[in-house]
């Protein structure tokens, strides 16, 4: 009991420093969760008022970053509530402009990361920071999974023995003090608190996480061989799966840097992974480029822009020779949010807006017919008017002609730049099946990326005998095809031969001009 005791006090005096420090940013959180446990989360009456503290909380955590002595915050303190208040009144209202809540967005994150690049560089370089931050917050999770599996062991014991009626509320309830008075807390202790020795727990799994690295760099790597004697081109998902790899691929080689000095063989994968990244980026430059020619700019792909310059940034700063600017990297995604949400004419929706805009008006001129217009240019003026008015909601932007020509127009249907979505559901309730004795419902469900012509629907191999299995994959092609052109099928019934009929009842799909990414269907086979 004693040395459990001692244990908790160690812990207490470590973190006391911080709590000192961080007292209004925790008083804040603390208060916060009070409120949301009294009042709940579904109270309209105190929604601007939880906005108001969170944004409070994320400034006031800037102030006392940035200023260490305690006694020269008070007036940051009032400023960070009082600014906060303002962005939370433009938040709720009714009609306020996308480029209002970006700005917000913007700023808000910029402070965030700015205080984060300021805790790395009072304490020590990234790499350690993460390594330290990363542990940390492995224990965390571990702890808070045993609290919270100890949480559901309460709250249903506390019904099934007293209350009787199981009621939601009251989980909710002890689920907003647990994340506000424990989770919160501990995470933001976890990033100010990086002074612990790396245990050879997470030294392992920081190697397992390099082997899954170099696993996935390699099957890339491979895919580029495969395209490269193909001659064909890569595939829509490489910008995203390239995303995502970064996204796990450089906390992992950054943590590698602090463990380096244990062996060579991480030493030298510190220093290739970042140059061995290059060629990705440049697939992505590519992939990006594409369809940015074809369909223009839009918000996702400006980001995309952003990500690349990122990446190129982070990997820059990665190699041996600018290491030491590596701690610049978290201040360079603050610069980017800011850039991206706040700068007048180079943010996300100004560019996007001109771009789309620009596409509009060169095709769509004034005194122009839309039924002269060919295909391509139709889809084209469709994409870029509907993206201006549905996501921008910057209709009054556009020249009279437009809004007076294309508003409501009846031939003007919105589809998406890059992939159409169909569904289907059979309305199909009389078919005759007095004469079949068997009855299999068939569930398919197949990913690709080929031409409906070229389609093998693998999943329709059904039968013994191969020749009914081509003979009913070609009838589900030929429906697929009406459905495409048409929407829509007239007939849900597909006779196999005087044995045999299957019945479609529903279909749900997702193309790219004729390339077929995605098919669910289900139906039923009926057998005499």
């Amino acid at each position: 009991m004693d040395k459990l005791k001692e244990k908790v006090i160690d812990i207490y005096n470590k973190q006391k420093e911080y709590l000192k420090n961080y007292m209004i940013s925790f008083i804040i959180v603390i208060l916060t969760t009070v409120l949301m446990f009294i009042f709940g989360l579904d109270n309209e009456s105190f929604d601007k008022l939880y906005v108001t503290l969170i944004l409070s909380f994320i400034l006031t955590f800037l102030v006392e970053t940035i200023i260490k002595k305690i006694d020269k915050r008070v007036i940051f303190y009032i400023l960070s509530i009082i600014i906060s208040g303002i962005a939370t009144h433009f938040i709720f209202l009714e009609n306020v402009s996308l480029s209002i809540i970006c700005l917000i967005i913007g700023v808000y994150l910029f402070a965030t990361s700015f205080s984060i690049y300021k805790i790395i560089n009072d304490k020590n370089n990234l790499s350690n920071f993460m390594i330290e931050v990363f542990q940390n917050n492995i224990f965390l999770g571990i702890a808070s999974s045993i609290i919270q599996t100890g949480l559901i062991f309460i709250v249903t014991v506390i019904y099934e023995l007293l209350l009787g009626n199981y009621d939601i509320d009251l989980y909710l309830k002890f689920e907003i003090l647990f994340f506000g008075l424990f989770i919160i807390p501990t995470f933001i202790l976890s990033i100010l608190n990086t002074k612990e020795k790396i245990t050879k727990f997470i030294k392992v799994i920081i190697y397992i996480m390099l082997s899954i690295v170099i696993i996935s760099y390699t099957i890339i790597y491979l895919y580029f061989i495969k395209i490269f004697i193909a001659f064909s081109i890569p595939s829509n998902q490489i910008f995203r799966i390239i995303t995502f790899l970064f996204i796990f691929a450089f906390p992992t080689w950054t943590m590698v840097i602090s463990l380096k000095k244990e062996n060579k063989f991480t030493n030298k994968i510190s220093n290739l992974l970042p140059i061995l990244f290059v060629p990705f980026i440049i697939t992505q430059i590519y992939s990006l480029a594409v369809r940015i020619n074809q369909n223009g700019i839009t918000i996702i792909r400006y980001l995309g822009i952003v990500l690349i310059i990122f990446e190129i940034i982070t990997v820059l700063f990665s190699l041996d020779k600018f290491k030491k600017y590596q701690n610049k990297i978290v201040l360079t995604f603050g610069i980017l949010v800011l850039i991206t949400t706040s700068i007048p004419y180079i943010n996300a929706i100004s560019v996007s807006f001109y771009s789309q805009y620009n596409i509009l008006t060169s095709i769509y001129k004034e005194n122009t017919v839309y039924d002269n217009l060919s295909s391509d240019e139709k889809r084209k003026v469709t994409s870029a008017y509907n993206y201006i008015i549905e996501n921008l909601k910057l209709t009054d932007k556009l020249p009279d002609y437009i809004s007076r020509d294309l508003y409501n127009k009846s031939n003007i249907e919105y589809t998406d730049t890059k992939n159409v979505y169909l569904n289907y559901e059979s309305k199909n309730n009389e078919i005759d099946i007095q004469d079949f004795s068997s009855m299999f419902y068939i569930n398919i469900s197949e990913l690709s990326n080929t031409s409906i012509d070229n389609y093998e629907l693998l999943e329709f191999d059904i039968f013994e005998d191969e020749s009914r299995n081509s003979f009913i994959k070609n009838q589900v092609k030929d429906k697929l095809k009406i459905f495409m052109n048409n929407q829509s099928i007239t007939d849900e019934v597909i006779k196999v031969d005087d044995t045999t009929l299957f019945y479609i009842k529903s279909i749900n799909l997702d193309y790219d001009d004729d390339k077929i990414n995605l098919i669910y269907l289900e139906g039923y086979l009926f057998i005499k």
